[in-house]
């Protein structure tokens, strides 16, 4: 079992936290935003085979 990375907060607003299935819909809507030339579909897809 893998231990829990820790919260890093640089305190100049950047969050980064560990992506669970729990975030699945947010990640995968960021990907999009991020690459909308993919579906949805393929983003989540793919965000879910990382997990």
């Amino acid at each position: 079992m893998r231990a829990e990375p820790a919260l890093v907060n640089d305190g100049n607003g950047v969050r980064i936290e560990l992506c669970t299935l729990q975030n699945l819909d947010e990640w995968s809507a960021l990907r999009h935003a991020l690459w909308p030339e993919g579906s949805e579909q393929e983003h989540r897809a793919e965000a879910q085979a990382m997990l």
